[in-house]
């Protein structure tokens, strides 16, 4: 008896819930704030579902320094938890960092950066919603960034 309530709730909830499904595509534009050093930054982005669940994300991030010029890229995979309104996912990736000074003697700064997170895709509208994140990245410089975008939903 135990087993078929069991079955009966695993039927009732693949029912009721609209997967993200395979050939998706979404764009997002959103702003960034990076700690050590504490950058704020904008970002575009895109995402896309070569099968279901699991997403390609890559995005490109123009921070905004005192001085000099900063740039981040990064190539995350996403795997989604949840459906329908409240989407979460966590996330993994890898991400490549770089800062120009400005008037100094300092060298340029590079760095690689591997990075896991946590998000939320709060659909708005059927073709509009929220994508607050928030990544660790581990690398040379180990840092915290907090994410929040406005997400359009393609297909």
């Amino acid at each position: 008896m135990k087993k078929f309530g069991l079955l009966l709730i695993a039927i009732t909830l693949s029912m009721s819930v609209h997967a993200q499904y395979q050939k998706q595509w979404r764009i997002s534009q959103g702003y960034d704030f990076r700690f050590q050093p504490g950058f704020f930054a904008m970002n575009i982005s895109g995402e896309y579902f070569p099968i279901h669940y699991l997403s390609v994300s890559p995005s490109v991030s123009v921070y905004l320094p005192a001085t000099g010029k900063a740039t981040g890229v990064n190539l995350d995979a996403r795997y989604y938890l949840t459906e329908k309104k409240y989407q979460w996912y966590a996330s993994s990736g890898y991400g490549y960092y770089k800062r120009v000074f400005e008037l100094s003697e300092n060298p340029p700064v590079n760095l690689h950066i591997f990075n896991v997170g946590t998000g939320l895709q709060w659909k708005l509208l059927d073709q509009l919603g929220l994508n607050p994140e928030i990544q660790r990245q581990f690398g040379q410089r180990s840092t915290w960034t907090v994410k929040l975008g406005v997400v359009y939903f393609i297909n």
